[in-house]
């Protein structure tokens, strides 16, 4: 302490002023903000921003100005009655598309497309910055510039009336670019064109259906003739390879995709797939409360409650859809089902239990 108070005498600083007691302390002179400055730079950026837009816009317009935002031309097998109601649909309101993934549903927005007379689809899947150039605009698109993208769909539209204009996949879209889309679908709500936003997920367009006034459609099943004709434009098809995918998958255009893809035939596809559920069953069965859930559904099965069907918020369609082994099938009956995967479980369940017996 005496050493401090020595310090403190033969110190260089200049001596501070210390309040006495009972003496308030002094006052701080006080921080003054700029208001005006803050506010002023503020509207500044946001009117850069539009006037940017603006002009941008209208450079982008006289780039495409002599441009028609025709199709290019589907290769792949089209599905006339879904084209038949889409077209129907789409005319009265924005068309809100669910089907689940591998169903299809690009392939059929693909028809679709090459079936209008101007048409602009974006698929969101990918990099932005090659997804929003696939549509053929001679104009370059960066990975920021969908809100650009959006200004330009709706001004071809007013250039060309009954314009289509298709998004495939809601869900990749972030808060932002699903807000310019429903501006973009409010205020081509007076003109002749039509819009069809596609998604593998529901609730995603449910969400979207609150902000506009649309129509939600969903993609129905492939029929047998249906998906032969699909198959039929891919390389590799193989008749004996679809019927057996479609007797033991009950449909399975999924899988058929996927197949074909693989370049692999039907039964060596089918050994995997079996390997892979078993896989995952066993590994689901050592949880006993869970296994009490799946001898129950296995058991339960008549003509009533068909094999493969799952109530969407029940644990077991929870479980079994993060692995993968179950599909969301539509929105009327509320269930998960895929019937070569429970036909497997089925099999391998009732050998154990003739084993035992």
């Amino acid at each position: 302490m005496f050493s401090g108070l020595l310090s403190r005498l033969f110190s260089s600083d200049p001596h501070r002023e210390v309040p006495k007691l009972n003496q308030p302390a002094p006052v701080l002179p006080a921080v003054k903000y700029n208001y005006k400055l803050i506010v002023g730079t503020t509207l500044g950026i946001i009117f850069f921003k539009v006037v940017f837009h603006e002009i941008r816009l209208r450079v982008v317009m006289s780039r495409i100005e002599e441009y028609e935002p025709k199709p290019a031309e589907y290769q792949g097998a089209l599905r006339p009655g879904i084209n038949a109601v889409l077209d129907k649909e789409s005319q009265r309101k924005p068309v809100l598309l669910y089907g689940d993934t591998n169903t299809g549903k690009t392939e059929v927005l693909k028809g679709f497309c090459a079936s209008q007379k101007y048409c602009v689809m974006l698929e969101t899947k990918g990099k932005w910055s090659e997804e929003l150039n696939r549509p053929g605009i001679p104009v370059k698109f960066s990975f920021f510039d969908f809100r650009l993208f959006l200004s330009v769909v709706l001004r071809l539209s007013e250039k060309f009336p009954g314009l289509v204009f298709i998004l495939d996949g809601l869900e990749n879209l972030n808060f932002s670019e699903k807000k310019y889309l429903a501006r973009l679908i409010r205020t081509s709500g007076e003109r002749p064109g039509k819009i069809i936003v596609s998604s593998s997920e529901f609730d995603q367009l449910t969400q979207l259906n609150y902000l506009i006034d649309s129509k939600i459609f969903c993609l129905p099943e492939v029929t047998k003739p249906e998906i032969h004709q699909i198959m039929k434009g891919k390389p590799g098809y193989k008749f004996e390879d679809i019927e057996l995918l479609w007797d033991k998958c009950e449909g399975g255009l999924e899988f058929a995709l996927d197949m074909n893809k693989r370049g692999d035939t039907a039964e060596n596809y089918l050994a995997e797939k079996k390997e892979i559920v078993l896989n995952n069953f066993r590994e689901i069965s050592s949880d006993p409360e869970v296994k009490l859930r799946i001898r129950n559904t296995l058991l339960n099965k008549n003509s009533e409650k068909p094999l493969g069907e799952m109530h969407k918020s029940s644990q077991l369609a929870e479980i079994f859809r993060q692995r993968g082994l179950a599909k969301y099938q539509d929105s009327n009956t509320l269930c998960y089902r895929n019937m070569f995967v429970f036909m497997t479980i089925l099999e391998d369940f009732t050998s154990k239990i003739d084993n035992k017996t």
